[in-house]
């Protein structure tokens, strides 16, 4: 495990606080209700471990990182020439992640991986891409790469 696609320097907050009010005037009297929240609506963001770019895959190759969301990581989906390929395991312990983004639910376990077989890809240059879904639904490309597959 790296600690690849880290940020060192991390926002103060990355949750935005809101407040809200509705305010009714009825028959000379004045009714206000206001609610403070957070707004959960943010894209997943993560990172793509291995395979690098360029990188030649035989057989059968791991593809793996982390993803994390104020929402929660609903999928991630990985796709060869935009074919899907398969959906990740997410869940994965990832501590270096959790260090970095102790703030948000789930950094700890946001890390992903697939085993992508080779063999049923056709042989030459492709591009292989990562998509995370939140469990709001934003989704987001976290990487986009060439690859070489080799029979």
């Amino acid at each position: 495990m790296t600690n690849r696609g880290l940020m060192s320097n991390r926002p103060s907050s990355l949750l935005h606080s809101y407040t809200w009010c509705v305010v009714i005037l009825l028959l000379g009297f004045c009714l206000t209700s206001c609610r403070s929240t957070n707004n959960p609506s943010k894209l997943p963001f993560g990172f793509l471990d291995t395979p690098v770019g360029g990188q030649p895959i035989q057989g059968k190759a791991r593809v793996s990182g982390w993803a994390i969301s104020e929402d929660g990581i609903q999928s991630v989906e990985v796709y060869v020439d935009r074919d899907f390929v398969g959906r990740a395991t997410i869940g994965e312990a990832r501590p270096d992640v959790a260090r970095v983004y102790p703030n948000l639910t789930g950094s700890g376990s946001s890390g992903w991986s697939l085993t992508l077989d080779a063999s049923l890809l056709p042989e030459g240059k492709r591009e292989l891409t990562v998509q995370t879904r939140s469990k709001r639904g934003a989704y987001r490309d976290l990487a986009s790469i060439p690859i070489t597959i080799i029979h």
